[in-house]
């Protein structure tokens, strides 16, 4: 299936979701059913609306990556182990 090289809100949608769990903007572009990291950063620049999801998206990320700090900090303070059981909705299947 080619990449998609035209915007669309729906793929704007579902980049920014991923960038919300954590993937990079170069993970994502691995994925055969996104568009490239170069048509993500033509979108950037010219997509207002999707640079505004994406940059909150990012900052969703680092809050949680945050909290997970904390927790580990906090666990280990505790002597509790240092990885909690979190899913992992975008791993890529093996």
């Amino acid at each position: 299936m080619p990449r998609q090289s035209e915007y669309s809100e729906a793929v704007g949608n579902a980049i920014a979701e991923l960038l919300a769990d954590g993937l990079s903007m170069r993970a994502i572009a691995e994925r055969d059913d996104m568009p490239n990291r170069a048509t993500m950063l033509r979108w950037l620049a010219q997509q207002p609306e999707f640079a505004a999801k994406c940059a909150h998206a990012r900052e969703q990320a680092a809050d949680v990556e945050a909290a997970l700090r904390d927790w580990k900090g906090q666990a280990a303070a505790r002597g509790l182990p240092s990885s909690p059981a979190l899913p992992l909705r975008h791993m890529p299947e093996a």
